[in-house]
């Protein structure tokens, strides 16, 4: 793609795509040196625009991308313009899901955390629900579930970055519902319930978790913290020993271990 645009740098195609390509490939640059070549040599390619362009989604869609990651690494100055491509992308077309995850996300970092939770839930009011096909294809329903399991899961976690747990905890419970392939939730949500001293329903989130992955040491060693957290001492060293089991090499099990083996003395 690079070399398409050097080759043709006014072909929108080409340069849709750079910018897609080179956002997604910022996180993996390690130094200094190499990000702020990217920032350079994105700044370039988003000067070369004409006012027919901004009526394209994809092109709007990936520049706002590209400047909102200008924005959050290198000057708050690029989220002005990051904003304003993304609500022409969302007149353009009100459709597309992935628009109003990246929104928000982008107004999130700005702590605009109102706004970041109204973009989240349009999005999923926008999603289809197939109330006028009972025909649909069993596979394009089952893709909507899913991303509106990835809607909830963003939901819950700026909930949760706010504290606000109960909030948080529905919107979790309801991501795990949508795709119980995303095990991993059922430790936010056990979190949740140990942030607001509910120990015993964060016990049993846990639980569903271990019952899903029962090579996961970290289940066990969740459970045995919690219950050291109850004050129940004899359960949680045999969950820590549990763990300790599952992973020999889990060194926070062994030290959890040690510690009550010896407190039970």
């Amino acid at each position: 793609i690079p070399l398409a645009t050097d080759y043709n740098p006014f072909n929108l195609v080409f340069r849709a795509q750079y910018f897609l390509l080179e956002s997604n490939c910022f996180t993996a640059l390690t130094t200094q040196k190499d990000k702020d070549q990217w920032r350079d040599d994105m700044l370039d390619y988003l000067s070369l625009t004409n006012r027919g362009e901004l009526n394209v989604f994809n092109y709007l869609f990936n520049r706002a991308r590209a400047y909102g990651l200008l924005g959050f690494y290198f000057d708050k100055q690029y989220y002005q313009p990051a904003e304003a491509m993304y609500q022409r992308s969302l007149a353009i077309n009100p459709d597309i899901s992935g628009t109003y995850l990246d929104y928000s996300r982008l107004l999130y970092w700005q702590k605009k955390v109102e706004p970041a939770i109204a973009v989240l839930q349009a999005g999923i009011r926008r999603l289809p629900t197939f109330q006028n096909e009972p025909d649909a294809e069993p596979g394009r329903k089952q893709a909507v579930i899913i991303l509106r399991s990835d809607f909830e899961e963003v939901l819950a976690r700026i909930y949760q970055d706010q504290k606000q747990y109960p909030a948080a905890l529905d919107n979790f419970a309801r991501a795990l519902a949508d795709n119980p392939a995303k095990i991993a939730l059922n430790k936010d949500i056990s979190n949740n319930y140990f942030l607001q001293g509910r120990y015993d329903q964060a016990i049993a989130a846990d639980l569903a978790g271990f019952k899903a992955d029962a090579k996961d040491s970290t289940w066990p060693l969740s459970i045995a913290l919690v219950y050291q957290q109850k004050g129940d001492l004899k359960q949680a060293l045999n969950w820590a020993k549990q763990a300790q089991k599952l992973n020999p090499k889990n060194q926070t099990a062994g030290d959890l271990a040690k510690k009550l083996s010896q407190a039970s003395k």
